[in-house]
């Protein structure tokens, strides 16, 4: 059974207990469950949602990984302004009139269809391939037709303060051989949000 991820004295009880059922003697139940902990602590992964995801576009561009249109993953933001990648995509419903004010606000005023969606995100355990450099993805805002890429270089747009570009982190299988979440990326980190701007920072 795998361990919970956290570094929480809750999760380190439970992974301790999930150890000891396993049949691992109690020291060395104790000694992975804190190992577990540490990691957790050192590459917490990415967030998680807060509230329903509100697409942007498709993800075309992230660095050195590019998609086609037909096969990108989705880029959508939550509540909170952070930007999520959803893998595969799946409209399920339409936004409530706050979320669609949202979108206006984040596309200089042009109405979008306001598409809910859901999907998998990357799950751990994750490798860190290193900071961001720039993001785009493809999308047809307000009444256009045309599909249009934007690109967004991290740091664009803030007004000083501290600034840090987000980490690209790309799942790990554990096995050694290929499982259903390979290849997939996620975002962790950074100063930038989603604001009436459109991405900042």
């Amino acid at each position: 059974m795998p361990l919970a991820r956290g570094s929480s004295r809750k999760t380190i009880t439970r992974n301790i207990r999930t150890l000891k059922k396993e049949g691992r003697p109690q020291k060395q139940a104790v000694a992975i469950a804190l190992s577990e902990a540490r990691r957790s602590k050192r590459n917490p992964g990415p967030a998680k949602p807060s509230g329903q995801l509100v697409k942007l576009g498709w993800l075309t561009e992230l660095d050195a990984f590019r998609w086609s249109v037909g096969n990108a993953p989705l880029l959508a933001y939550d509540g909170k302004g952070r930007l999520f990648i959803v893998y595969p995509e799946h409209v399920v419903g339409r936004a409530s009139p706050a979320a669609k004010d949202s979108y206006a606000r984040t596309h200089w005023g042009k109405e979008g269809r306001g598409d809910l969606v859901e999907g998998c995100l990357a799950d751990g355990p994750f490798r860190v391939l290193g900071p961001s450099k720039s993001i785009t993805y493809t999308t047809t805002k307000g009444g256009e037709t045309r599909l249009t890429d934007y690109v967004h270089a991290w740091g664009e747009g803030r007004s000083g303060g501290p600034f840090s570009a987000p980490s690209v982190v790309m799942h790990r299988c554990q096995s050694g051989r290929r499982c259903a979440s390979w290849g997939r990326v996620a975002l962790i980190g950074g100063t930038y949000r989603v604001t009436e701007r459109g991405i900042v920072g």
